[in-house]
C-alpha cells in the first residue's frame, strides 16, 4: 500500500502542476488534526442566601408533615412491648432481619448487573465512535480520489486535444518529444488508474454499508441496554418497597392505619435509626422525584429533607439539591421539568434552550420569550389610605417597609392619590412598572408595582344595587407580568366590611374574572375571618391559602388590636382576626415562606411577604 502511495503522489505532482494536491493534501491532514472532546463536569452553584431581615417570624415555623412521627413510633412500640414478651418479640426480630438481609443481597445483586450493562454500554458506544471516525477517514479519502481522478481527466483530454490526428508518427507540436504512442500509454495508465478509482469506490461502499449496519446493530443493543435498565430499576423498586413493607410490620395489617390508610411509622427500631423511603434511594432523579428527600451531592446520598434542610443535619444546604438534579450547567438539563425545576435557570421557548438567568431574562443574549420558574417575592399590605393625620410619619414608615422588604412584586390596597404623589419621588419606585395605567390615580383603591414590565394591565368592578359607596363594590385589579408564555396573573382586591352577602357576591365574581387564567395570586383585604360563612364556601379548593400552608398552627392575625394600636384606635370593640390574605392557584407551585410584618407607625393592618416558586409550567 505504501508503494501505491508514492506512485499516485508522482502522477499527481507530474500530472496536476502539484497545487492541487497540496491543497488535498493540506485539507487531509488537518481534517486528521480534529478531534472531538465532551467534557462533563459538576459544579454547584449555589442559590441566593435568605436576608437575614426576612427572618422576621419565619425562624419559628416548619414543616409538620414529619413531627409527629417520632411520638407516634415511640408511643406503638411501648404499646406493642407491652403486650407481647420477651421470647415472642424476640423471635419476631430475627425473622425480619432475616428476610430484611435477603431482600438486601438481591437488590446488590441487582445492583451489580446494572453496574455490568453499564460498563458494556460505555464500551458499545466507545465502539461506535470509533467506527464513526473510520468512517470519515474513508470518505476523506474518496474525496481525494475524486479530485485525482478529475485531474487526471482533465489532464488527458488536454493532450488529446493538442495531438495533430493527420500526423500520428509526427512529434507532439505542444509537447515537444512525446510521440502519439507514448500519450497513448500515458492514456493507458490513466485508465488503470481510473479502474483502480472505481474499485477503491465499490470497497468504499461496501464499508459503509457495513458501517451503517453495524450502527444499526448498536442502535438496537443501546435500546436492550436501556430497557435492561428500566427493568432493573423497577426490580430495584420492588426491593425497596418489599424491605419497606418488611421493616414495617409483619402482619398483613401492618403499616396502615385503622382505616386501611398508610401511616408514616417505623415500629420495631428506634425512629430516629428508621430506614425509611429517602436512604433506600440510590441515584439523584428517583431521590429528588420522592417530595420529602433531597440528594446530597457530597456524599452521594439520598437523605429526608424538612423546610429546605437535611433533617440529619449531615449535609449542607449549598450541597443539597431538592425537586431537581443539579447539573454543571444550565445548558445541560435535556429536559424542560428539569430546566425548570433548576431555580437559576430558564427556558427559551424561541430556541427551546434551558440557559441561566433571573426574572428579568437571560444572563446572557436576549429572549423575547422568556420563561422562568425562580423563587419570587410578594408583599401585599391595606395602607390605609383614606387616614391622612401623621400623613409626612406615616409614608416614610411605609415607604421604608417597602425598600426593605425588596420584593419583586408590590399588591397595595386602599390607595389614595396622595400616595402616589409622593411615592413617585422615591427613588425606589423607580425600579418598578406601576398598575396606576399612567393617571397618577390608583382604580378602586388598588395599586401593584413590578420589577417585571406589565404586559397587560385590567381592573374589574361590579356594582350591585344600592351600593353608593366605591368599597361596597366588588373590586379587583389583575397585571400579567411579561414572563413569556406563563398564563400568570397578579390580582388584588378589597371587599366590603359591611356585610356577609355583599363579600360572598364579590368573592364570586372575583372568582369568575380569574377563571381563564392557570396560575394565580391573588392578595388582597378580605375583611372576613378564617372559616366565615358563606364567604369562606365560595372560595374553591383550587386557591391554595398560603398562611395554612405554611403555618397552620399559629393564627396569623393580620387585625389585631390587642397587640396594634393603630387597629385598636380604629376600631375598639374589633376582635383579632386574619383577614388579608395571600391565595394561590396553580398545579405548579412551591410554597418556601410567608412571614406577618408591619406595626403600629404603618398601618392598622399587618402586611404579609411571602417567598414561593413556580415551576415545570411550561412543560
Amino acid at each position: 500500500m505504501r508503494g501505491t502511495g508514492h506512485i499516485v503522489v508522482a502522477l499527481i505532482v507530474a500530472l496536476c502542476f502539484g497545487s492541487l494536491v497540496t491543497d488535498a493534501v493540506d485539507t487531509q491532514t488537518q481534517r486528521h488534526r480534529h478531534r472531538r472532546h465532551i467534557h462533563k463536569a459538576e459544579d454547584d452553584i449555589p442559590p441566593p442566601p435568605t436576608p437575614p431581615e426576612l427572618e422576621d417570624e419565619a425562624k419559628k415555623f416548619a414543616f409538620p408533615r414529619f413531627v409527629s412521627v417520632a411520638a407516634t413510633a415511640e408511643a406503638k412500640t411501648q404499646a406493642q412491648t407491652k403486650g407481647d414478651d420477651d421470647e415472642s418479640q424476640g423471635g419476631t426480630t430475627d425473622i425480619t432481619r432475616a428476610v430484611y438481609n435477603l431482600l438486601a443481597k438481591k437488590r446488590d445483586k441487582n445492583t451489580h448487573e446494572m453496574s455490568n450493562l453499564m460498563k458494556e454500554k460505555l464500551l458499545t458506544s466507545k465502539k461506535q465512535d470509533a467506527l464513526r471516525e473510520r468512517s470519515e477517514e474513508l470518505k476523506d479519502r474518496a474525496a481525494m480520489l475524486t479530485r485525482l481522478q478529475y485531474c487526471l481527466e482533465q489532464d488527458g483530454s488536454k493532450k488529446r486535444a493538442s495531438v495533430d490526428k493527420s500526423d500520428m508518427t509526427a512529434p507532439n507540436k505542444t509537447t515537444p518529444g512525446l510521440t502519439m504512442d507514448q500519450l497513448q500509454a500515458k492514456e493507458d495508465a490513466l485508465n488503470a488508474l481510473q479502474d483502480a478509482l472505481n474499485k477503491l469506490r465499490a470497497d468504499l461502499a461496501k464499508k459503509q454499508k457495513e458501517l451503517a449496519d453495524r450502527e444499526k446493530q448498536l442502535e438496537g443493543r443501546l435500546a436492550a441496554l436501556k430497557l435492561a435498565e428500566n427493568e432493573l430499576a423497577n426490580k430495584r423498586a420492588d426491593s425497596d418497597s418489599g424491605i419497606n413493607a418488611t421493616i414495617l410490620g409483619a402482619g398483613p395489617g401492618a403499616g396502615k392505619g385503622a382505616a386501611g390508610q398508610q401511616i408514616d411509622e417505623c415500629p420495631l427500631v428506634a425512629p430516629a435509626k428508621c430506614p425509611g423511603d429517602c436512604s433506600l434511594h440510590m441515584h439523584c432523579g428517583l431521590c429528588v422525584a420522592d417530595s420529602k428527600c433531597g440528594w446530597c451531592r457530597s456524599t452521594q446520598s439520598c437523605m429526608e429533607v424538612v423546610d429546605g434542610r437535611a433533617a440529619n443535619g449531615n449535609c449542607s444546604a449549598l450541597d443539597l439539591s431538592h425537586l431537581y438534579c443539579k447539573a454543571a450547567t444550565c445548558e445541560q438539563h435535556k429536559t424542560c421539568h428539569q430546566c425548570m425545576s433548576d431555580p437559576e435557570c430558564g427556558m427559551c421557548s424561541v430556541t427551546g434552550q434551558c440557559a441561566k438567568g433571573t426574572l428579568t431574562g437571560p444572563d446572557t443574549g436576549q429572549c423575547s420569550t422568556w420563561n422562568f420558574a425562580g423563587p419570587m417575592r410578594l408583599f401585599s399590605l391595606n395602607i390605609y389610605g383614606k387616614d391622612i393625620a401623621n400623613l409626612t410619619e406615616r409614608a416614610g414608615a411605609i415607604f421604608a417597609m417597602i425598600e426593605e422588604a425588596n420584593a419583586d412584586f408590590i399588591l397595595l390596597q386602599e390607595v389614595e392619590d396622595w400616595f402616589l404623589e409622593v411615592m413617585s419621588q422615591q427613588q425606589w419606585a423607580r425600579s418598578y412598572h406601576a398598575s396606576d395605567f399612567g393617571s397618577g390615580h390608583a382604580p378602586g383603591g388598588l395599586l401593584i408595582l413590578s420589577k417585571i414590565p406589565l404586559a397587560s394591565v385590567a381592573y374589574y368592578e361590579k356594582t350591585q344595587p344600592g351600593q353608593v359607596e366605591v368599597d361596597q363594590r366588588g373590586r379587583l385589579l389583575v397585571v400579567k407580568p411579561n414572563l413569556g408564555n406563563r398564563n400568570f396573573a397578579l390580582a388584588t382586591t378589597t371587599l366590603d366590611w359591611r356585610t356577609s352577602e355583599s363579600r360572598a357576591d364579590s368573592i364570586e365574581y372575583v372568582i369568575s374574572v380569574l377563571n381563564a387564567t392557570s396560575d394565580v395570586v391573588l392578595t388582597g383585604d378580605f375583611n372576613f375571618d378564617v372559616g366565615a360563612q358563606p364567604e369562606s364556601s365560595r372560595i374553591p379548593s383550587t386557591y391554595k391559602d398560603m398562611w395554612m400552608q405554611l403555618r397552620p398552627e399559629r393564627p396569623g392575625f393580620t387585625w389585631d388590636p390587642m397587640h396594634n394600636a393603630y387597629a385598636h384606635q380604629s376600631d375598639p370593640r374589633s376582635r383579632p382576626s386574619r383577614i388579608d390574605r395571600i391565595f394561590v392557584k396553580s398545579d405548579y407551585v412551591s410554597f418556601n415562606k410567608i412571614s406577618k410584618v408591619g406595626s403600629a407607625d404603618v398601618s392598622p393592618h399587618y402586611g404579609l411577604l411571602a417567598d414561593l416558586q413556580l415551576f415545570g409550567a411550561f412543560c
